[in-house]
């Protein structure tokens, strides 16, 4: 069960709005989402969401419903809160324990890890980003992640990483990775993968395998 320290993070998570997304038709005006609230019918849309202050939360102005995507899963679901955090968690892919990490976190080779980077040396995948818009608009449509967004969080983009192409993953070997850091001291001392085809995920060889960028 999720502790009360922990929610902020998980309404903050940028993958939140996709689940909005999925409930309310919302379209983006003046820099906030707005749509036709779910919780009564209504001719002009008054539902907005927005992450201003942090985590991503709504409010209707027309009935007067607001909170976060916890409410929102619990009250149209019917859900206890715990249920609606769960609910939420597993939409969004986010991770409890060591044996569900170690079943979607696969390691390219068993290096210990000893390789870290630089954020000069870095600086690479971040420019990749900016050059594909194939991984931006991946961002945009699957994680809700804007472009300057992206680039306050060091996020980077590879062709390839070297996976083999096999049965299981003839789709993406080489169809291109977003490169999500783990920053510590000004330092990469880690590089998370994550093909922008499917949900396959990787970790860079010799580099640690966070779950979180350490500073971002």
């Amino acid at each position: 069960m999720a502790t009360s320290s922990q929610l902020p993070s998980l309404k903050a998570d940028p993958r939140v709005l996709n689940l909005f997304r999925e409930r309310v038709q919302l379209k983006k005006e003046n820099g906030v989402w707005v749509g036709k609230c779910p919780f009564h019918s209504e001719k002009t849309a008054s539902f907005k969401v927005n992450n201003k202050e942090g985590p991503w939360l709504y409010h209707c102005f027309g009935c007067g419903e607001s909170g976060s995507i916890v409410d929102l899963v619990q009250k149209l679901d019917n859900l206890t809160v715990a249920e609606a955090i769960k609910k939420v968690k597993e939409k969004i892919g986010v991770l409890e324990s060591n044996e569900q990490i170690d079943g979607v976190f696969k390691l390219l080779s068993d290096e210990k890890p000893s390789l870290t980077l630089t954020l000069e040396q870095y600086r690479k995948f971040e420019d990749a980003l900016n050059t594909s818009d194939g991984a931006k608009i991946w961002l945009l449509n699957e994680r809700g992640i804007f472009y300057e967004t992206a680039r306050r969080l060091h996020l980077g983009y590879v062709q390839n990483i070297g996976l083999k192409a096999g049965e299981n993953n003839q789709d993406i070997a080489d169809k291109g990775w977003l490169v999500f850091p783990y920053i510590c001291d000004n330092v990469v001392v880690g590089m998370k993968y994550r093909s922008i085809v499917r949900k396959v995920f990787a970790h860079q060889p010799g580099m640690k395998s966070c779950l979180f960028n350490l500073e971002n």
